[in-house]
């Protein structure tokens, strides 16, 4: 169901890197970076936990657990980034990275009624819907990531 999923938290920790001039801007970056990676690998591990449970052979109350699983990693990783605080330059999109984030939970809720239901038609428009729910946030990370690591070299 969700095996994408994990793609979308390798990518914040792989993008985010710090250059800088002045020290005290470094250190904060480098303060900031470490703490959204902390919070990143957590979800990774989270994540990563939950897509080896999930079995085309599950029913639908293992699903609903899973996907229940899955909502409050996210929820937590949402939790963790709203209590970073990120350098005056990123504040922005930092707000957009959570954002992002968000939405993609509630994508996530969405999906999984549809994918715990037992109308296969149900189930065919929750598997769509969370690939294209894990398409639309790992763009969007990706897209905010750049301009996260653009702002914090300059």
């Amino acid at each position: 169901m969700c095996s994408r999923v994990s793609i979308l938290a390798v990518v914040v920790a792989s993008a985010l890197a710090v250059g800088g001039c002045a020290s005290g801007k470094v250190r904060e970056a480098n303060r900031y970076v470490k703490a959204v990676n902390q919070a990143q690998l957590s979800f990774a591990a989270s994540s990563d936990r939950l897509v080896t449970q999930i079995s085309p052979d599950s029913r639908p109350a293992q699903d609903r657990v899973l996907v229940g699983r899955f909502s409050t990693a996210v929820d937590t990783f949402v939790a963790r980034l709203r209590a970073i605080k990120p350098p005056a330059r990123v504040t922005e999109l930092h707000r957009r990275l959570i954002v992002a984030i968000v939405a993609f939970g509630h994508s996530l809720r969405v999906a999984g009624d549809n994918l715990t239901s037992k109308d296969a038609g149900r189930i065919l428009d929750g598997q769509q819907q969370l690939g294209a729910a894990t398409a639309r946030v790992g763009r969007a990370i990706n897209g905010t990531v750049a301009a996260i690591n653009r702002a914090l070299k300059s």
